[in-house]
């Protein structure tokens, strides 16, 4: 019988109705590490965006200053996205 490992989502990783919302401009983002920061455009801290994250909105690449709107959860960690979208320059 061949085993598949399933990794398990945590909290801080799913789009739930607590999630935030807000827009912002992508800080960094390392695809070599698959993670990065977005700066929230209305202050705070940095918003931790994984590659998962990223790929799955269908980012090829994100240079620093892409605008961006994000969805994040707070944990213990601070704060993680769990959905991005592109947006245009405004």
């Amino acid at each position: 019988m061949t085993q598949t490992a399933t990794k398990v989502l945590t909290s801080s990783q799913l789009l739930t109705p607590t999630s935030e919302h807000t827009r912002g401009r992508m800080k960094f983002f390392d695809f070599v590490k698959a993670y990065g920061f977005i700066i929230p455009e209305n202050g705070g801290p940095d918003i931790h965006i994984a590659g998962r994250v990223l790929s799955d909105a269908g980012f090829i690449r994100c240079p620093p200053g892409t605008p961006i709107e994000v969805w994040f959860n707070t944990d213990r960690k601070g704060r993680v996205a769990v959905k991005v979208a592109p947006l245009g320059e405004e």
